[in-house]
């Protein structure tokens, strides 16, 4: 009874068309299933362990940067692209946090990163050296005049000391901030910001 069962499963025959062609038409067959691969079990979502982002990496050509340690980021931080020269940084920046603060992450992580010096020009081959913080220096900040359009040059933020709060300061989220060193806060600051070429996305 076994082996009738299993020939007329395997059975094929030949049906004609009312046209005259002739189709196959296959009984089902018998097919066996494979065994399922054995995955290992994973932790439920409320159990997987937070993950550790990369302190520095390089995202493009022109030296764009995301830095971001091992902090745990929170809804009072915010994204700010730190612009010298071809650098651009990404850093989180807490917004409740001395504006002090932030920029002694930053040239931490500069004079980190860039030993000899800033590329401020690449044509000029014109470096700035991040000064150490024995050095007597200011540092500061300034925002596009006109929003997308770096054209229309930069615009100093000015706020009472570095003892105010980064949100108050005049830092944004997702914001660009050009920043350089002066020797005194009466210098006047020059921006040298280099921006991508027509051929290159402005943004990322």
């Amino acid at each position: 009874m076994m082996r009738l069962e299993l020939a007329h499963l395997q059975f094929t025959r030949r049906h004609v068309t009312s046209r005259g062609s002739s189709i196959s038409k296959c009984a089902p067959r018998r097919v066996s299933t494979p065994p399922r691969a054995k995955f290992p079990t994973t932790t439920r979502p409320d159990e997987i362990p937070p993950v550790a982002f990369p302190q520095l990496h390089s995202v493009n050509s022109d030296r764009e940067e995301d830095i971001r340690g091992n902090m745990e980021i929170t809804d009072g931080h915010i994204s700010v692209r730190f612009k010298h020269g071809v650098h651009t940084i990404y850093l989180f920046v807490d917004t409740l946090e001395p504006i002090q603060n932030v920029g002694e992450e930053l040239r931490s992580l500069l004079r980190e990163r860039y030993p000899d010096g800033l590329t401020t020009s690449i044509e000029q081959a014109k470096t700035t050296p991040v000064p150490s913080e024995d050095e007597d220096f200011t540092m500061a900040y300034a925002v596009l005049a006109v929003p997308n359009d770096p054209t229309r040059g930069w615009k100093r933020l000015k706020f009472g000391d570095e003892s105010t709060p980064a949100g108050k300061a005049g830092l944004k989220d997702n914001g660009i901030v050009a920043f350089t060193f002066l020797q005194s806060e009466d210098d006047e600051a020059v921006f040298e910001v280099e921006w991508p070429g027509e051929d290159e996305e402005l943004y990322e």
